[in-house]
């Protein structure tokens, strides 16, 4: 019985480290600029980069935020309690887009991927 626990458990740890990994590897899909095209949006110059191994930080015209891992291409805003989704290309599976949505400041956006 105790070896059975210990094998699951080593199981788990391994799905762990995995999962960070591939959170890690996949953060980089996501930087780069954004541009929203929606006429009452008033976001200009979105840039993402890595901030550390789980975390995206926002620069943009309105000020920063770090973009929390949540799952998938899901995550959330950490200082606005909002949520962003990226949107990929079904093809390529590369990332081609983003929505932005805050419920307290009323903000509900959708930005492009510059290449």
């Amino acid at each position: 019985m105790k070896v059975s626990i210990l094998f699951i458990l080593m199981i788990f740890f391994v799905a762990v480290l995995n999962a960070d990994e591939t959170i890690k590897r996949n953060l980089n899909d996501y930087t780069g600029r954004y541009s929203f095209v929606h006429e009452n949006t008033i976001m200009e110059d979105v840039r993402l980069e890595v901030r550390n191994d789980s975390i995206l930080k926002v620069e943009a015209n309105v000020g920063t935020a770090n973009l929390i891992f949540v799952k998938g291409d899901e995550f959330k805003i950490f200082e606005y309690e909002g949520r962003v989704l990226f949107i990929r290309d079904t093809t390529s599976q590369k990332v081609i887009g983003v929505k932005v949505v805050v419920p307290a400041l009323e903000l509900q956006a959708e930005g492009k991927k510059e290449e």
